[in-house]
């Protein structure tokens, strides 16, 4: 599904990625560990296309080379950001709408999904939304902003979804409905997910696999035999491990 061949990348000239190989399977979900200035972000942004290798090869179902409308089709984002993911000024349901137009072209045959499909894909967040989809996306609590971001980025049931620390502005109880919600629908459509997070409890309980970065390469992977025999106090000594290593 995802290929990374022997990536670099970086911004001018200040290089981060260093010779990144990975893989990630079809239906995957994997988390994306590792400190500030690891290269996190930056893997985020050579897979959304956002920042193009000086060297190596980048594959989504064995292609490569796809513009950004291309790439928009089959990859949605969400950032922790709770005010990045939605317009403030439309209501639920114009955001909904427009969330609908995601790497289509939007033309005459164009028809936005009915007011019934949209309250259905809200009702999974438990949060109300839809009995508000009237409502203004700038009333909302950073809660619901961030649970109609994720329904938003699932409107047209991506390929593959790249989870940016999408918990981490929240509080606690909102979290854990936010990312019980994020599992459910990862599971129940087969997408192939990357999630970068601090969050360790999140990462012993979710997910398939562990990739660590440090320095902008890969510093251990975890498959999910490994990652089984893990509980928040191995994961965290293995972080300090990996952080205290040399480069």
């Amino acid at each position: 599904m995802i290929l990374l061949d022997n990536i670099c990348a970086g911004y001018s000239n200040r290089p981060i990625l260093k010779d990144i190989n990975l893989q990630i399977n079809s239906g995957e979900f994997v988390h994306i560990l590792g400190g500030n200035g690891a290269g996190k972000s930056t893997l985020f942004n050579v897979i959304l296309g956002k920042v193009l290798p000086n060297k190596g090869t980048l594959l989504l179902d064995g292609t490569s080379g796809l513009n950004l409308k291309q790439l928009a089709s089959k990859i949605a984002y969400v950032s922790q950001n709770t005010h990045q993911g939605t317009v403030p000024e439309f209501t639920i349901q114009e955001n909904m709408e427009l969330a609908f137009l995601r790497g289509q072209h939007a033309g005459l045959r164009f028809r936005s999904p009915n007011a019934n499909t949209i309250k259905d894909q809200l009702a999974l967040c438990e949060l109300g939304l839809e009995d508000r989809i009237f409502t203004k996306a700038a009333n909302l609590s950073g809660g619901q902003r961030q649970a109609l971001s994720i329904i938003m980025a699932l409107q047209r049931t991506p390929k593959i979804l790249l989870l940016d620390e999408h918990t981490s502005a929240l509080d606690p109880n909102t979290a854990k409905r936010i990312m019980e919600l994020t599992n459910k629908v990862i599971r129940q459509h087969h997408i192939t997910c990357l999630m970068i997070t601090h969050n360790l409890h999140d990462v012993v309980k979710y997910g398939d696999r562990i990739i660590i970065l440090k320095s902008g390469a890969v510093a251990q992977q975890l498959n999910s035999v490994e990652k089984s025999t893990l509980d928040h106090h191995h994961l965290i000594d293995l972080m300090l491990k990996v952080e205290s290593s040399l480069c």
